[in-house]
């Protein structure tokens, strides 16, 4: 009788590939005289696009937001992809190949936290805003693909019942 049994160990191949590796950041909010929306923490005016939908979403909440709240949205994001660091060695024939990589950053949640208190979650019409309006800033954001899940392979080997002392006779 054959008993395979799987093992874990730890392997790091060339090419890297990590799947839903986290990823997170937050930005600040200010509310202007007029009731316009400013990203204080990149200096910038939020889209007319992003405002509407992120009042849209305020209004289902019962809160008054007003000038003197300290507002954050924070933005959570999952990246898949690869990263292949190329070869100069590739014999006689071949002449290696250059650097390359992929790395796609989806917006997963967007929290709205008023005063240090979270309040809910918004809207999948402000995730998609986000992820199109902050692309730059979200792929600069560095991630931890080296965890120990994301280089994990698995190996088998086989133990026999047979063997003389390991499983005792049935």
């Amino acid at each position: 009788m054959k008993i395979i049994k799987t093992a874990k160990y730890l392997r790091k191949e060339a090419v890297e590939r990590w799947n839903k590796v986290p990823g997170s950041f937050s930005i600040e909010i200010n509310i202007g005289e007029e009731g316009n929306l400013f990203d204080i923490t990149n200096d910038i005016d939020l889209s007319g696009q992003l405002q509407s939908a992120i009042i849209k979403d305020v209004s289902t909440i019962p809160i008054r937001l007003d000038s003197e709240d300290q507002i954050e949205l924070v933005i959570d994001f999952e990246s898949t992809g690869y990263r292949d660091p190329g070869s100069m060695h590739g014999g006689p024939d071949q002449l290696g190949w250059p650097p390359e990589g992929d790395d796609e950053r989806i917006v997963t949640n967007v929290t709205l936290i008023v005063n240090g208190k979270p309040i809910g979650e918004l809207s999948d019409e402000v995730k998609k805003t986000i992820e199109g309006e902050y692309e730059d800033i979200i792929n600069e954001i560095d991630l931890d693909y080296d965890s120990e899940e994301d280089l994990r392979v698995d190996y088998e080997y086989d133990l026999r019942k047979d063997e003389p002392g390991r499983f005792g006779h049935l």
